[in-house]
């Protein structure tokens, strides 16, 4: 259906197409036409996008993403390719002005050229970041987890066992867990109105309006939160009906500070004035919650408690003899879910490599489409400078000249526009430091520089090695 659609545009120019211009070979690519005849096929990838992304807002948001960038593209291979031809035109020498053809020729079929460099820049752009996202970001995240950091996590621990759970890791030697209380409770009020899942639009408010939370209570707020508005509750506010309450909760629920919260807590009302927001650092694999309250505020509620700790690999059994002496406890092997996230991963890696064969073999697929669209062209542009006397070498560099700046155009906004992309991925969705990588950047760059002008050569050589009188000959 797409290749229908994307050929209809020249099988209705063909219609008007007198028979002797065929015959005369007289054909030409016209990039003028109507874009008009190129709707439905728009339309069509716009309908693709929605049955994969499944709803509306994604597919026209990546639509939109897609327009935006190939703007961004076609906007800055414009200005590179009049900047090149300008920064090269009042050059004398003989070689020089071989590289000066080239890009007059690159000039002169703009629409195409651009047309190229959009194509080459999406590709390598995918290539790139893919690449950045699979190997560094990936790493960085791993990385930014502390040696020590929790790789078990124990639920359902109850108050009777506390002190018999703690002693079973002085025991071994290691220090006592820090346990967590969790209270089971439902917002049921935001400032005495009601609210539930139909009071939101927003599908991740309407999930947190429809669950239970679980509310702990503690005198100190923890290392790996950042206080944003509000002040913590000081040693005399134990026991006050206060709640701090997690940046994105409060966001998504539309709760502001100074709020009253209503929770039903297995039938008993509890009431909650904000008094802080908070930043939590989810990524660093301790136990944190997105409301907190001061000691003794909630602690006469039922209550089961949690813990988060590092075992080593030599110690491994120790969990099983913890199980064995609470069978009711429920230890979750977070090390366990990092190897499957590696593995899966790892099979990531693999779709993604055939992701860059894929992009790979577009693009040289468009730099085919394209050399054999202008090649009765490019034979009667080659044959004109060899008769009025260039060398095949001076034919050559011409051609080369003009792919090599499409490579490089195409590279240099591929690598920028990816490292944007690659940090505002880490900047917004995984929140970890970005660092420029010099060495996937300079790989994707002198790979560019090095294929396409291969690829071109290899397609175009056999009329660089024609002598001037059979290419009069062929015309």
């Amino acid at each position: 259906m797409v290749m229908l659609t994307m050929m209809w545009p020249h099988l209705r120019a063909i219609r008007t197409l007198p028979t002797v211009t065929i015959l005369r070979r007289e054909v030409e690519v016209n990039l003028k036409q109507d874009w008009l005849n190129y709707l439905p096929l728009a339309l069509l990838i716009i309908a693709l996008m929605i049955w994969q992304a499944k709803t509306l807002k994604m597919a026209l948001a990546v639509s939109a993403g897609l327009v935006m960038t190939c703007l961004i593209v076609g906007v800055l291979a414009y200005g590179m390719v009049h900047l090149l031809f300008k920064l090269n035109k009042h050059s004398t020498q003989p070689m020089v002005s071989s590289i000066q053809i080239g890009l007059t020729n690159l000039k002169r079929r703009l629409r195409l050229s651009i047309a190229q460099m959009i194509a080459f820049s999406l590709g390598m752009m995918v290539i790139v970041l893919l690449s950045i996202v699979k190997t560094d970001l990936m790493s960085t995240w791993r990385d930014s987890l502390p040696v020590d950091a929790p790789n078990r996590f124990v639920i359902n621990l109850q108050p009777d066992q506390l002190d018999a759970f703690q002693q079973s890791f002085i025991k071994q030697g290691n220090a006592a867990p820090q346990v967590h209380a969790m209270v089971r409770a439902r917002l049921v009020a935001i400032n005495q109105q009601t609210v539930g899942a139909d009071t939101y639009q927003d599908e991740r408010a309407k999930r947190l309006a429809s669950r239970e939370f679980n509310l702990s209570w503690a005198a100190n707020m923890q290392a790996d939160n950042q206080l944003l508005e509000g002040q913590w509750w000081k040693p005399e506010d134990a026991g006050k009906p206060y709640v701090s309450l997690e940046q994105d909760l409060a966001k998504s629920l539309n709760i502001k500070l100074g709020d009253t919260l209503s929770y039903d807590v297995a039938g008993t009302p509890l009431t909650l004035e904000v008094t802080s927001i908070r930043k939590v650092e989810w990524d660093t694999m301790r136990a944190n919650f997105f409301a907190v309250t001061p000691p003794k505020t909630i602690d006469q509620l039922p209550a089961s408690y949690m813990s988060a700790f590092y075992v080593p690999p030599k110690q491994a059994e120790f969990v099983q003899q913890l199980v064995a002496t609470f069978p009711n406890l429920t230890v979750i092997d977070v090390a366990a879910l990092m190897e499957q996230v590696r593995a899966i991963m790892q099979k990531m890696s693999v779709a993604v490599s055939y992701v860059f064969l894929f992009s790979l073999i577009t693009g040289l697929a468009v730099l085919y489409a394209a050399l054999i669209a202008t090649q009765n062209a490019r034979i009667r542009e080659s044959t004109l400078l060899r008769v009025l006397g260039a060398s095949r070498k001076q034919v050559s560099v011409a051609m080369l000249a003009e792919f090599f700046a499409i490579a490089f155009c195409a590279v240099l906004v591929a690598v920028v526009l990816a490292n944007i992309v690659a940090w505002y991925v880490s900047a917004s969705l995984l929140d970890i430091p970005f660092h420029f990588n010099i060495a996937i950047s300079a790989t994707a760059i002198i790979c560019a520089l090095f294929l396409i002008p291969l690829a071109a050569w290899l397609v175009l050589r056999s009329y660089l090695n024609q002598p001037p009188k059979q290419l009069l000959n062929s015309i």
